[in-house]
């Protein structure tokens, strides 16, 4: 993953919390799709599907937990924000070998852009939706005071999870492996 595009979405995060006026957790995550002319919908789905985007509506799983449907919101905002909504035209970058071409028809060419630029999108999406929920300056200076990610999942709104990423990823607390042979 490009590290210019996942550093421009968390930027862009936090140009959307300046815009709103959000100044502190939690961020009210409907209000901000009605600031950017979106509107919230929960529809129940069966399964793993958590969310889209349709026009102007962002529609979330209403079986998910609560915390689940906010980053979803979130996430879909990012698509829009990020400018996701068309499709970008692209190029492949073939590397010449010294074994003979594949061959490959347009549409499979084609199918393997899309998908390789979906994955990117995605990961840019949830990188906007963890930053706008949880900015790495909030997570500090909530972390100074509290120092207990479980606690600050309450204050966020955030599964216990997401928070104990977000305190990771702000340099909160240290990720350590250890093993025994």
């Amino acid at each position: 993953m490009d590290a210019a595009r996942v550093r421009f979405a968390r930027t862009l995060a936090k140009k959307t919390l300046r815009e709103f006026g959000a100044t502190a957790p939690p961020v009210p995550v409907e209000a901000v799709l009605r600031f950017y002319g979106l509107t919230l919908t929960r529809e129940a789905h069966e399964g793993a599907w958590s969310g889209s985007l349709r026009g102007d509506r962002v529609v979330v799983n209403a079986t998910h937990p609560q915390m689940r449907q906010r980053f979803t919101a979130a996430h879909e905002l990012g698509h829009v924000r990020l400018g996701h909504l068309v499709m970008e035209g692209g190029c492949l970058a073939l590397e010449p070998t010294a074994e003979p071409p594949k061959q490959i028809t347009p549409a499979q060419a084609a199918e393997a852009l899309f998908e390789d630029r979906m994955r990117v999108q995605e990961i840019e999406a949830n990188e906007f939706a963890a930053e706008l929920l949880a900015p790495r300056t909030w997570v500090k200076t909530l972390y100074r005071d509290l120092r207990d990610p479980d606690r600050m999942a309450d204050v966020f709104q955030l599964s216990r999870q997401a928070v104990w990423i977000a305190c990771l990823r702000a340099g909160c607390i240290k990720y350590r492996t250890r093993f025994r042979i």
